[in-house]
């Protein structure tokens, strides 16, 4: 994945009242299932954005926008973000001990 996937692969900007995506690779990313210019590009929600594998069409990571207003916000919540992101996966023995664990203290 380090070959065709990088920190600077592609560039979101928020323009009022527009989300923007600029492509910085020379990588192939699909905008809804089309090649992303080099140029930048509006998006809007349900846009899918797709990073593909060496062979430059079969996409193998894919991302949905999701863009919602203050009401929707305040109508559903917001969006939950996860509380312990750098815990790592363990196995279900494991999981037990852990919780015990932090339960003690």
């Amino acid at each position: 994945l380090r070959t065709v996937i990088s920190r600077n692969h592609l560039f979101l900007s928020w323009v009022a009242p527009t989300l923007q995506l600029k492509k910085l690779s020379p990588n192939v990313v699909l905008v809804d299932g089309a090649p992303a210019p080099a140029t930048e590009i509006a998006v809007a929600h349900g846009t899918r954005i797709e990073f593909c594998g060496r062979d430059n069409a079969t996409s193998f990571l894919t991302f949905t926008i999701v863009l919602r207003d203050s009401t929707a916000v305040s109508l559903s919540g917001p969006t939950p973000m996860p509380t312990r992101p750098d815990v790592p996966a363990t196995a279900p023995g494991q999981l037990r001990q852990l919780q015990q664990q932090q339960q003690q203290q």
